[in-house]
Parts: structure tokens; sequence; C-alpha cells
């Protein structure tokens, strides 16, 4: 709720996968781009309903690769 009260709902910022599962961000065009896995480090910047794939900075000890443990 606090998030939808200062936030526009055509603009935002989403990280990682699940950009057209959510419903907190409004999206003008739900493409198979937006569906498709995308790598670890990236995700999409929203601005008026369009997303663009973008991928985000870390540091090296930023996140490590996810194991299979």
């Amino acid at each position: 709720n606090w998030y939808k009260t200062i936030a526009k709902n055509n603009q935002g910022i989403w990280l990682g996968n699940g950009v057209s599962e959510q419903y907190a961000i409004k999206i003008t065009r739900l493409s198979r781009e937006l569906q498709a896995e995308i790598p670890i480090g990236f995700g999409y910047i929203i601005k008026r309903g369009v997303p663009v794939l973008t991928k985000f900075l870390t540091s090296e000890t930023g996140y490590e690769e996810e194991s299979d443990e």
C-alpha cells in the first residue's frame, strides 16, 4: 500500500525475472521478451509504461551465481 501512495503506476524499477507477472507497475504492452528468462544482474526500468531491459551495476562482492544446493 505504501508503494501505491508514493509511486506512479506506470513508472518504476523491476529487478530480475517476473516483470510480466507483477501488478504493481502498469506495462502498456506485454511481449514474449518480457516473459523470457533474463541473466542475473539485469532488470527493467519502466517509464510511461514502457519497459527497457537494463544491466544494473554491482560490486565484485555484490552477489554470486545461484547454486543447486
